[in-house]
């Protein structure tokens, strides 16, 4: 697997805070911003949702190119992305979002975490799904996607480890 840096690792989990019952804030990390994630982006942005796009500079989503730090994570409820910074989300108890131009499986989960794992969370290995569908599931399932990051971060950390 990819590791995650120690800073993801080490960064304190606050798992007594109940959890919001919509998302308020999401962090975007894609170079290849798919035109479906393109509109919920937006769409997420008129309903009060603070998005944060990081890759490949794109004036038209406010989308600069940085590093992707521990700091950054903690700073939103969730991630949007796929490939290593799936496992920094997790790493931090952050639910994740898994979708790029190649599909992907939406929020990791129990059911889905194997297969995404063995696809290197590259969205590889299940379809892309239309742009109502998506925010359906983004929206509806971020609840038990937070509830299924709190509860196996310390088996994240485990399996993400520079050491393990």
């Amino acid at each position: 697997g990819n590791p995650a840096p120690p800073a993801f690792h080490d960064a304190e989990i606050d798992v007594q805070t109940p959890v919001q019952t919509d998302l308020s804030s999401l962090l975007v990390v894609s170079n290849h911003v798919p035109p479906e994630i393109v509109e919920i982006v937006r769409e997420l942005r008129q309903d009060g949702v603070d998005v944060n796009v990081v890759g490949l500079e794109r004036p038209d989503l406010s989308a600069t190119p940085r590093r992707v730090t521990a700091e950054l994570v903690a700073r939103h409820d969730a991630v949007l992305t796929i490939g290593k910074t799936v496992q920094y989300g997790l790493c931090m108890g952050r639910p994740v979002f898994c979708y790029d131009h190649f599909g992907g499986p939406g929020w990791i989960n129990a059911d889905n975490v194997g297969r995404a794992r063995y696809h290197n969370f590259s969205g590889r290995g299940f379809a892309r799904r239309p742009r109502a569908r998506l925010s359906r599931e983004l929206r509806e399932g971020y609840q038990e996607a937070r509830a299924f990051a709190v509860s196996l971060v310390d088996h994240h950390r485990g399996e993400f480890n520079y050491d393990g």
